[in-house]
């Protein structure tokens, strides 16, 4: 299935409408060319290995040759309005954008096996996923809110890739999951750089623990 995202305007410096493709929509606004796109967001499949089943993708792809991929993890079936408008804006910054579906475990925090095997076999079909469309592991960002960028940050510490986002990510200094190490606990292993977001006002992720997490990243 394929389907196009929201409408999107792009400047264009130079030039009039006549020197644009005829499937694009142009406008002239204030004397620039502004150059209407909508990204194509598709539902497609990655196959595990050994024939276990296939995990289910939303990719979301740029009009125009991709700068590398990245990779949306979430913790819900489908995507928000609010999260699909956010990954039509990263297309259009020339990222290929595929959002694998999470697991049945995955989209309870407090299910022990959040982060176990069947986790890292989605992430590695994903990942083989992209690497067929061209992309290598140095160019794979991956991103996470909330509990999905505690994922986030388990891939960057087990897995290589390009960079590692993750925005009021919890678990930094004790874990809902036994047996799973912290996030002050894996920061020092991480593969890849990270930029981690936290608000003041968070009661998961108090100050005092971000500024834990901070001092064990080094």
């Amino acid at each position: 299935e394929r389907r196009p995202g929201s409408r999107r305007g792009r400047v264009g410096s130079e030039g009039s409408p006549a020197d644009y493709a005829p499937d694009d929509s142009v406008r002239v606004l204030g004397g620039r060319v502004i150059v209407d796109t909508m990204p194509e967001t598709s539902n497609d499949a990655a196959p595990r290995i050994g024939g276990t089943g296939d995990v289910p993708l939303t990719v979301v792809r740029p009009d125009s040759r991709p700068r590398g991929s990245i990779v949306v993890l979430h913790r819900s079936h489908g995507l928000s309005p609010a999260l699909r408008d956010f990954i039509e804006t990263l297309a259009d910054d020339r990222w290929l954008v595929v959002a694998p579906e999470p697991t049945q475990d995955a989209r309870s925090a407090e299910n022990a096996e959040q982060f176990g095997d069947e986790f890292y076999a989605n992430v590695d079909a994903t990942f083989r996923w992209i690497a067929g469309q061209g992309i290598g592991p140095d160019m794979i960002g991956v991103l996470g809110f909330d509990d999905a960028g505690t994922a986030a940050l388990y891939v960057a510490a087990e897995r290589v890739v390009g960079a590692v986002v993750s925005v009021a990510s919890p678990g930094i200094v004790q874990t809902a999951q036994h047996g799973t190490l912290s996030l002050a606990d894996i920061v020092g292993s991480l593969r890849a750089p990270w930029l981690g977001l936290y608000g003041d006002d968070d009661p998961k992720t108090p100050p005092s623990e971000v500024a834990a997490l901070r001092e064990a990243a080094g």
